[in-house]
């Protein structure tokens, strides 16, 4: 995630024909591939791929896109950015997002609102959104756990804060609508 809290868009090669690095790389200038290994099938490969700006992937291949599982880093390498089920070059499946929020560490402020800084998301996505159960871990130890849609907490959801008190009910687009 960048400051802006988005995924970032990951373009990977629309296909990858061959196992040798060399011809790899020929046919998809502009991505470094570190080390390809065959997996002995032709159409699932373990990669190791640095994505220019993005950071370095390493797992699954499947028809020349990014499919399995997989980890995906900063681009320094020193953390991780997503761990877990990718489909077609997004994340799809059970997953595990990190945020290096800049914002204060304080606690996490409740008006009826999730607060932004986030610092892990496990849970559920489709095509690179939280989409299903997830549960949202903030910096002063306070969390969400509930129903997620495009990306925001939507449906049934529980946010409760370093005290413990707990805000439970219906949440659309983040936003705290009906108390249970």
């Amino acid at each position: 995630r960048y400051d802006d809290g988005k995924v970032p868009k990951i373009s990977a090669p629309s296909e990858i024909r061959s196992v040798d690095p060399s011809g790899a790389a020929e046919a998809y200038p502009g991505f470094k591939f570190l080390k390809l290994e065959d997996t002995g099938s032709a159409s699932h490969e373990k990669v190791e791929i640095v994505f220019e700006g993005i950071g370095k992937y390493i797992g699954g291949v499947r028809f020349g896109q990014l499919d399995g599982y997989g980890i995906l880093y900063t681009p320094d390498g020193r953390s991780i950015l997503y761990e877990g089920e990718f489909e077609e070059n997004q994340f799809n499946g059970v997953g595990i997002m990190f945020n290096d929020s800049r914002e204060s560490a304080s606690e996490a402020s409740f008006a009826g609102k999730l607060p932004t800084n986030w610092i892990r998301y496990e849970g559920l996505f489709l095509k690179n959104k939280r989409e299903g159960f997830g549960e949202l871990f903030f910096k002063d130890g306070s969390h969400y756990s509930g129903e997620f849609a495009n990306d925001n907490a939507n449906g049934f959801g529980t946010f409760v804060n370093r005290q413990g008190a707990k805000h439970a009910g219906i949440w659309r687009e983040n936003q705290l609508v009906h108390l249970e």
